[in-house]
């Protein structure tokens, strides 16, 4: 991320995931999360492949 935060990807999920995928931060301060941007396919190869 621009800001130097690192995040780790369960190696599971990550072999699943598409090349390219959008993250979204929401929230303020310890609350903040992150939400993957993922099209219905997608998030049908994540979940259930």
């Amino acid at each position: 991320m621009d800001d130097g935060t690192k995040f780790l990807i369960d190696r599971r999920a990550a072999a699943r995931l598409p090349l390219r995928f959008g993250l979204t931060v929401r929230g303020l301060g310890r609350l903040k999360h992150l939400d993957l941007n993922l099209d219905g396919e997608q998030w049908g190869t994540l979940l259930y492949d």
